[in-house]
């Protein structure tokens, strides 16, 4: 019998096939966890846009919890001026 008859291309179903199912397990299993980060990484920025958080709204934000700070008396003027001057 010539090399492909048997198994995988000569390879037995003991050694070589064995290792081919491992390596197409992994594969599989890589693929699948790819496009659950995809997925992931798709919906959590959809939210963001949504949400209002993405790029100069979030800067907007961080300006008035600065702001919320410093009317409670959490900073100093001096901490307030500094940190207001970091966001801009």
């Amino acid at each position: 019998m010539g090399p492909g008859m048997m198994g995988y291309g000569g390879f037995s179903t003991v050694g070589g096939g064995i290792l081919i199912h491992v390596f197409m397990l992994l594969f599989w299993i890589l693929f699948i966890a790819g496009i659950v980060l995809l997925v992931r990484w798709v919906w959590d920025s959809v939210g963001e846009r949504k949400n209002g958080t993405a790029g100069g709204e979030r800067q907007q934000d961080a300006r008035e919890i600065l702001k919320q700070r410093y009317a409670k008396g959490e900073l100093s003027r001096e901490e307030f001026q500094t940190m207001k001057q970091d966001l801009e």
